[in-house]
């Protein structure tokens, strides 16, 4: 139970969340401190920042629906018993307390099983939007938190393994491939797994189900960058789809898990009405790695539309463990300078374990001459003051509001989204948190 906490944020809407529970083993001592930087007043990223653990996603205001129904697409990443990387996704639909019509994929440290069915049960939520599903064969008990009709958190609370996710609304559903067009795609890994990301750009031709396009993959220690793509795909009417990369040219990276959403959603911030640019979740279901991802259509390729304002975050991975940021910044010509948050208590930027605050970002997009939507970044990020560390940053361009950055160097690699800052009139320097808290974490 959270009992209290405060948000203090400055101007640009970075701040921290301070959150007090009854539980001595969350945080330090039952406190736990989130960096934060909202893109606009109802949707922020955050990340862990008390140094007692690495996490990071987003937060967002939730509305509470009467009910939730109709059908959903689902991803979640976590651990098995044995702590082995667990990735699965699929769809289901909701009636009353049914849970039917499921479809599910898993991929268990490289043993994948696709398309098992499944039901359950759903319970009603609490005044929280707090449920509880059961008997899905997923896992013993879920417990969901509703942030919209259509968005919802999903949690495993077993104690032999762990598994954390979103299930997104579908819409009226009637799915084909012709709905999944020009798309930009992002998948990761979880720190227990093998370690790497990709994102990528391609066009369908629904008529034979085929794609091209071209995308990048660090698998810390190998980089695909700039590698041609091409493949086939195949949706079916419930959203339930894959994609096979049937060039061979990214790496571990071939075999992606589709699963629809409604057009009308914004998955990175299902609150934002005015920019629907719904696609899919995306599992990655290769035999060698494993992850979970989006897939947002590309609508705006123009270096043009890169510009204004953008909230920034990222989740990192290097030999060493774990840092995570959040920030804020402005693009000019190309050019993003801005500050944020890092947690690094891992020890990649510095000798001691630190959460550091005001860090400046700064580097030059420079658009790639073939590929309209992508960029390469030289991205500085002055953690300790007077010791800048270089990334080489490619970044990928869903439209002027979307984009996907991924790391490239060998020996580390981030990836996260940026997000066109909107309104944050209203957005108070200092407000405080107590137990019914609107906002919810997303891992």
């Amino acid at each position: 139970t959270i009992t209290g906490g405060t948000l203090t944020v400055d101007g640009t809407g970075q701040g921290t969340l301070t959150l007090i529970t009854d539980n001595a083993a969350l945080g330090v001592s039952g406190t736990e401190t989130l960096g934060v930087q909202f893109v606009n007043t109802n949707h922020a990223l955050i990340v862990q920042f008390d140094g007692s653990a690495t996490s990071s996603g987003s937060m967002d205001l939730q509305t509470l629906p009467s009910t939730l129904s109709g059908g959903y697409a689902f991803t979640l990443s976590g651990v098995d018993t044995s702590y082995n990387s667990v990735v699965a996704g699929g769809v289901f639909s909701i009636s009353g307390t049914a849970m039917q019509n499921g479809l599910l994929d898993v991929d268990d440290a490289g043993v994948v099983t696709l398309g098992t069915p499944f039901t359950g049960t759903i319970s009603a939520p609490d005044a929280f939007g707090r449920g509880t599903i059961t008997g899905t064969g997923i896992a013993l008990t879920i417990k969901y938190y509703i942030v919209g009709p259509e968005a919802i958190r999903i949690i495993d609370v077993d104690t032999a393994d762990s598994f954390v996710g979103s299930a997104f609304g579908q819409g009226a559903g009637a799915f084909s491939d012709a709905l999944l067009g020009s798309s930009v795609f992002g998948v990761e890994s979880g720190y227990w797994g093998s370690s790497y990301a990709a994102t990528g750009m391609f066009t369908t031709v629904p008529g034979s189900g085929t794609f091209q396009g071209v995308a990048d993959n660090n698998e810390v220690g190998v980089v695909q960058s700039g590698a041609t793509i091409s493949g086939t795909y195949s949706i079916a009417s419930n959203g339930y789809g894959s994609l096979t990369i049937t060039s061979a040219s990214l790496g571990d990276v071939s075999a992606l898990g589709i699963y629809m959403t409604d057009p009308t959603l914004n998955l990175n911030d299902p609150n934002n009405t005015t920019s629907g640019l719904g696609g899919a979740l995306v599992a990655d279901l290769d035999t060698a790695i494993n992850g979970t991802g989006v897939l947002t259509p590309q609508t705006d390729t123009s270096p043009a539309s890169f510009a204004g304002n953008y909230a920034f975050g990222s989740q990192a991975s290097f030999a060493g463990g774990e840092f995570d940021f959040v920030g804020q910044g402005s693009v000019t010509g190309g050019a993003l300078s801005g500050t944020g948050l890092v947690s690094d208590p891992f020890t990649f930027f510095g000798a001691s374990p630190a959460n550091y605050s005001g860090v400046p970002f700064a580097g030059t997009a420079t658009p790639d001459g073939t590929n309209a939507g992508r960029y390469t970044i030289p991205l500085a990020i002055s953690a300790v003051s007077g010791s800048p560390v270089d990334f080489s940053v490619v970044i990928y361009q869903a439209s002027g509001g979307q984009l996907f950055w991924l790391d490239e160097d060998g020996s580390d690699l981030f990836f996260g989204p940026l997000e066109q800052q909107g309104s944050l009139t209203g957005l108070s320097a200092a407000r405080k948190a107590g137990a019914k808290s609107k906002l919810k974490r997303k891992q």
